[in-house]
């Protein structure tokens, strides 16, 4: 089994939960009131409060369990490469829907984005800690086929960069 080398100890699941509650909270409070600030103070603040949510879902995300044994190591693995997964698909088709002037560029959905992820993947963990899932103890045959998409993926960005170059150019 791979090792996935722990950042934190059990103890910052605590302080993540109460920091990620605190900015949800607010970050709430700051859309439903709508404050009026000076020019640019509106952005900072919101994306100040972002990056904490997502800074207190990853002290979560990154500490160990009470009981950290090789099923949790398991789960977390797994869950940690879908999850990364969906992230980098999902800002790559809103940057590729963004370049086609369907929707207008906002940084604001890239960090809904993440935060989605952040907190899909506690559900998810919660989840499969509780139900045992099968496929935790089954073991995986190493294949090529993670190369074969990373490679057409990294070809399709780089068709995307050219068409997007050709087609926009002034």
């Amino acid at each position: 089994m791979k090792r996935f080398v722990l950042f934190m100890d059990n103890k910052f699941n605590i302080p993540g939960l109460i920091v990620s509650v605190i900015a949800f909270v607010i970050l709430i409070i700051l859309h439903r009131l709508n404050y009026e600030y000076e020019a640019g103070w509106r952005d900072r603040i919101l994306i100040t409060n972002h990056v904490i949510l997502i800074l207190g879902l990853l002290s979560i995300m990154l500490s160990k369990e009470i009981y950290d044994d090789e099923r949790v190591q398991r789960i977390r693995y797994g869950l940690l490469k879908v999850c990364y997964s969906l992230t980098i698909c999902f800002i790559m088709a809103y940057l590729g829907i963004s370049t086609l002037d369907r929707v207008e560029f906002s940084i604001y959905i890239i960090l809904y984005i993440i935060e989605f992820v952040l907190i899909l993947y506690q559900v998810l963990f919660r989840i499969f800690l509780l139900v045992n899932p099968s496929w935790i103890f089954k073991e995986s045959k190493r294949s090529n086929s993670s190369f074969y998409l990373l490679f057409s993926c990294l070809l399709f960005m780089i068709g995307w960069l050219i068409y997007v170059v050709i087609q926009y150019k002034i």
